[in-house]
């Protein structure tokens, strides 16, 4: 049985003003890890990645705001249209089955059309994102949509 559960907004900042925009949901060419990345505001290449396995973890199925939760490995997981959400099947670790569990990393106001983000993501004095003392850095391996 597969029951999809939206996320709950648990904390949200909005993004400040900086070289990067558009933050974006990317995956590893493997298709193994995820990561939130920021494009630089002169040609719009992929400045800067925050491995999102330093974000989030799997629990018994739950995708769950926490440091160093390493998801990827039990989860498969695909993004969102506007790129600013996974919808992940995690295993439970048990003969229930996996459950479903669509996130919201990147949030946008409603009221303001301002972007933040939500969970332990927020946003970082340099104009990136951040997560339990994580900082955003050049990616080091090769990503895309």
């Amino acid at each position: 049985m597969r029951v999809l559960i939206a996320a709950s907004l648990l904390q949200w900042a909005t993004f400040g003003s900086s070289a990067f925009i558009d933050p974006q949901l990317y995956r590893s060419l493997d298709a193994k890890k995820w990561h939130l990345g920021f494009h630089n505001d002169t040609d719009y290449s992929l400045a800067m990645s925050l491995d999102l396995d330093l974000c989030l973890g799997n629990y018994a199925g739950a995708l769950t705001s926490v440091k160093d939760g390493g998801f990827s490995p039990s989860c498969m997981c695909s993004v969102s249209d506007d790129f600013y959400q996974l919808l992940c099947v995690c295993g439970k670790g048990d003969d229930n089955g996996n459950s479903v569990k669509q996130i919201n990393i990147i949030y946008r106001d409603p009221e303001n059309g301002n972007l933040g983000y939500v969970g332990g993501v927020t946003s970082a004095p340099d104009g990136t994102a951040q997560c339990y003392g994580y900082n955003s850095t050049k990616p080091t391996i090769e990503l895309r949509h």
